[in-house]
C-alpha cells in the first residue's frame, strides 16, 4: 500500500485511519472464527428448530425456535471499521480542498462543507443521468473548495456507475452501514448460506407424510425466532401428531441485508484502498507539495496500533455467554 511517511504528508491521517480500520477487520475475522470454533467444540448449532402441526392439521411445519446471540462486541468492531473507512474518504477530500483552495492561497484551511459524496441509485434517482445530476448538486455543497479535476476523479468512483460484481457496490454498502451505525449499533445475525437439507420418516407418531418437503426461501435472510423454514404435507392419524424431521443448513454471520460481515468489510477495504491509491499521486505534485506542513490538530506520526492478541478476540465473558446459550438443553420435542 502507498503509505504516508511523515507528519507533514497530507495523507498521514487518511493512512492511519485506513490502517486502523484494516486491523479492526482482522479482529472481526478472529472473533467470527472463534464463534464458529466454540459452536464446533460444543457440537451445537447456534440455531435450533422445532416442529408443529398446522391448525388445519394438513401440514407439519419446521420453524426456528432459538437463535444464539452473537456477542455485541462484534457489531461494535464492525461499526468501528466502517466508520474509519468512511473517514478515510473524508480526510482525502479535506486535503484535496486544502491544496485546491485556501491552502494554495496562503496556508489557511478550507471553508464550508467538505465531505466525500456517495451517490447511489434509489427510487428517487433510478437512472445514471439523475444520479449524475445529483452528484453535481452535492459537489457544489460538499466540494466547493475542490478543483474540477478532482471532482471528476471523485465522480468516477461513485456507486451509481455500472458495477460488474454480483454484490452491491462497496461504497453503497459503506454509506448504508455508516448511516445505520450513527443511530444504532450494527448487530450481525446468523444467516443461511444454503437451502435447508432435511431427512424425515414417512410415518411419524399419529401422522403420515404424504408429500415432499417444501423449503422456504431463507437464503440470505436473518434467521430469527419464529421464521418458518420447512413444510411437510401430512395426514393426521391420531391425537398427538409428531414428525421427527432432521434439518441442517450452512450458516454464516451477516448483516441484516444478507451480506456476510467479513466479506462486506473486505470489499469496502479494497475499494477505499483503490480510492486512496488513485489520489496518492495528486499529493506528490509540486503544487501540492508547496503546502506540505504539519498543521494544528494533525497527528505527528501514525503510531502502530498496540492491540494485544487477547484483545483481538472475544472476551472470556463473551465466549462464556455464547457457550452457555449453546449449552441450554433443548426443550422436549426439539
Amino acid at each position: 500500500m502507498l503509505r504516508a511517511m511523515n507528519s507533514s504528508d497530507p495523507l498521514a491521517s487518511a493512512w492511519a485511519k485506513m490502517d486502523w480500520a484494516n486491523k479492526t477487520v482482522d479482529r472481526v475475522e478472529m472473533a467470527i472464527q472463534r464463534i464458529h470454533a466454540v459452536s464446533h467444540q460444543l457440537q451445537k448449532s447456534p440455531v435450533t428448530v422445532r416442529g408443529r402441526v398446522t391448525d388445519d392439521g394438513k401440514e407439519w411445519i419446521i420453524y426456528i425456535h432459538k437463535v444464539t446471540r452473537i456477542p455485541a462486541s462484534l457489531g461494535l468492531m464492525a461499526g468501528d471499521a466502517v466508520h474509519n473507512f468512511r473517514t478515510v474518504l473524508d480526510h482525502i477530500v479535506w486535503e484535496l480542498a486544502f491544496i485546491d483552495g485556501g491552502g494554495i492561497a496562503g496556508g489557511v484551511e478550507p471553508k464550508g462543507n467538505v465531505q466525500f459524496p456517495i451517490i447511489q441509485r434509489t427510487s428517487r434517482n433510478p437512472t445514471w443521468l439523475s444520479c449524475s445530476r445529483k452528484f453535481e448538486v452535492e459537489a457544489k455543497r460538499l466540494l466547493e473548495n475542490v478543483s474540477m479535476r478532482h471532482r471528476a476523479m471523485i465522480k468516477r468512483h461513485q456507486p451509481y456507475h455500472s458495477w460488474p460484481e454480483d454484490e452491491p457496490h462497496p461504497l453503497s454498502m459503506l454509506s448504508d452501514l455508516d448511516n445505520d451505525d450513527k443511530h444504532r449499533v450494527l448487530q450481525p445475525v446468523f444467516s443461511a448460506a444454503s437451502e435447508i437439507t432435511t431427512i424425515h420418516p414417512k410415518y411419524g407418531r399419529d401422522c403420515q407424510a404424504i408429500g415432499e418437503a417444501v423449503n422456504e426461501n431463507i437464503i440470505g435472510r436473518p434467521l430469527e425466532v419464529g421464521t418458518k423454514v420447512l413444510t411437510v404435507p401430512i395426514n393426521v392419524t391420531g391425537p398427538h401428531p409428531y414428525l421427527d424431521v432432521k434439518a441442517a443448513a450452512s450458516l454464516y454471520i451477516a448483516f441484516r441485508n444478507g451480506m456476510g460481515v467479513l466479506e462486506t468489510l473486505k470489499s469496502i477495504s479494497r475499494k477505499v484502498r483503490a480510492i486512496y491509491t488513485d489520489f496518492f499521486p495528486e499529493f506528490q505534485r509540486p503544487k501540492a507539495k508547496r503546502v506540505w506542513r504539519a498543521r494544528e490538530g494533525r497527528i505527528q506520526t501514525p503510531p502502530p496500533p498496540k492491540v494485544a492478541l487477547e484483545e483481538s478476540l472475544l472476551t472470556s465473558a463473551e465466549v462464556q455467554e455464547y457457550s452457555e446459550w449453546l449449552s441450554v438443553p433443548p426443550a422436549k420435542g426439539e
